[in-house]
C-alpha cells in the first residue's frame, strides 16, 4: 500500500518541483499589468473586509486587491493581493497571496497553493475503505485525484494534500504528505486519513464520516463532526471512529457514533437548521442516547 501512496507523492513532486514560495514581486509592475489587461468585476470579502476584484479577459486569472478610497493599494492584516488562476477546464490551478511590498503573505493560510488534477486512476486506499464500509468485495472503481502542493515561508504548510473522489463525487478520501514523504497525522481530525460519503441527492451533505490512522486502520478519537465541507456540529462526548447520519426531509436528523470495533457508543438527535446569509447550518444536538451498543 505504501508504494502506491509514494507513487502519488512522486507525481506531485515532479509536477511541482520547479515551483517555489520564495521571492518577491514588483507591486508597481503588477498593478500596471492589471490595469492594462484586467477588468474590475466586483468585490470579494476577506475577513469582512472588501477587496476589489479584477479579472483577465479570458477569465483564467483574477486578482483581489485591498484598495483605499483613492484606489491605492493598502494592507489588511498583512494582506494586499490574492491571485487565483484557473486551468482550461475552469479548475483552480494556483492560489497565492502578497503583502503591500510584494512579499508572499496570506495570514494563516499557505502563501502558495498549486493544484494538479489526475482523472480516472485506481487508488487502492479508496477501494479498500469502500469495501470495508460495504462489507463486500465490490469491483474496483476509478477515482479522480486533486493534488494540492502547499507552501509557506516558515515551512508550516510545506506539504502536499491529496483529495481522492469517486467518479460520481459521492465518496472522498483526503490525506496529507509531509516533506519527509510520510503521511501526516492531522491534529484537528486526530487522524491521518479522513473518508466521507455524501448524499446522492445533495452532494453537499455528509452521510458518513470515517477516521483512519497511517496504517489505514479505524482510530477512535474526539474527532470533529462535519455535516458539510465547511459546517461542523459539536462532536460526540465519547471517542469514536466513524459516524453514520440519517436525514429527514433532506436535513440532518440523527447521528450514530461507532468505535473502531464497530460498536455503537452514542446516538444524537439534531434539530432543524437555521439559515445564516443563505447558508443552512445545523442547530446542533438536542438530546443524546449513550451507552447503547450493537454491532454495525
Amino acid at each position: 500500500m505504501k508504494s502506491n501512496l509514494f507513487k502519488y507523492f512522486r507525481i506531485a513532486v515532479l509536477l511541482m518541483i520547479s515551483f517555489t514560495c520564495k521571492g518577491q514581486i514588483s507591486v508597481d509592475s503588477l498593478l500596471t499589468a492589471i490595469k492594462v489587461s484586467c477588468t474590475e468585476t466586483g468585490s470579494q470579502k476577506y475577513l469582512l473586509q472588501s477587496f476589489t476584484r479584477f479579472e483577465s479577459a479570458d477569465r483564467r486569472d483574477y486578482y483581489d486587491l485591498f484598495l483605499d478610497s483613492t484606489g491605492r493599494l493598502q494592507e489588511y492584516i498583512g494582506l494586499s493581493i490574492v491571485h487565483v488562476s484557473f486551468d482550461e477546464k475552469k479548475r483552480k490551478s494556483l492560489i497565492e497571496g502578497f503583502n503591500g511590498n510584494g512579499m508572499r503573505s496570506y495570514w494563516d493560510f499557505p502563501v502558495v497553493q498549486k493544484f494538479r488534477y489526475i482523472n480516472d486512476t485506481l487508488v487502492p486506499e479508496m477501494n479498500r475503505i469502500r469495501k470495508e464500509m460495504n462489507g463486500s468485495q465490490d469491483s474496483e472503481i476509478l477515482s479522480n485525484v486533486t493534488i494540492i502542493r502547499e507552501f509557506n515561508t516558515d515551512a508550516v504548510y510545506d506539504r502536499t494534500r491529496f483529495k481522492v473522489y469517486s467518479q460520481d463525487s459521492t465518496l472522498k478520501l483526503s490525506f496529507v504528505f509531509c516533506p519527509d514523504g510520510e503521511i501526516c497525522n492531522r491534529k484537528l481530525e486526530q487522524a491521518a486519513y479522513v473518508f466521507r460519503e455524501y448524499d446522492k441527492n445533495d452532494k453537499r451533505i455528509i452521510i458518513q464520516e470515517r477516521y483512519y490512522n497511517s496504517k489505514l486502520e479505524l482510530v477512535d478519537g474526539n474527532h470533529p463532526v462535519f455535516t458539510s465541507e465547511t459546517v461542523a456540529v459539536s462532536s460526540s462526548s465519547k471517542p469514536y471512529a466513524y459516524s453514520i447520519r440519517e436525514l429527514k426531509d433532506g436535513k440532518l436528523n440523527t447521528i450514530h457514533y461507532y468505535n473502531q470495533k464497530g460498536e455503537l457508543v452514542e446516538t444524537s438527535q439534531h434539530g432543524p437548521s437555521v439559515v445564516i446569509d443563505g447558508t443552512s447550518i445545523s442547530s446542533g444536538p438536542i438530546n443524546s442516547n449513550k451507552k447503547k451498543r450493537r454491532k454495525e
